[in-house]
């Protein structure tokens, strides 16, 4: 991962970490939501890796706000913006 996916990542799996927290819910709580396992959920939390576009709509279905809520800046310089408006949009 670059230097600048991993502030990135970081900074995501603090947004994730929040949100969760704001539900009152366990990191085991969510994966099970999700169909991940705890360890995969704490690396999204940890800024180890980063959930694809499925989980990403799940998450912010979970979590109660919008993927774009989740991806913050990333969403803003990414070419793909467009991409992960469409899949808000299916995933209500």
């Amino acid at each position: 991962m670059k230097p600048e996916d991993r502030a990135w990542a970081k900074a995501f799996g603090e947004r994730l970490k929040r949100g969760r927290e704001n539900l009152e819910r366990t990191q085991e709580q969510l994966a099970a939501d999700l169909g991940v396992s705890r360890i995969v959920y704490r690396r999204w939390e940890v800024g180890a890796a980063i959930p694809n576009s499925l989980h990403l709509g799940t998450l912010a279905r979970l979590l109660g706000c919008s993927i774009a809520d989740l991806v913050e800046e990333r969403v803003m310089e990414d070419p793909l913006a467009e991409i992960f408006k469409e899949l808000e949009k299916a995933c209500p």
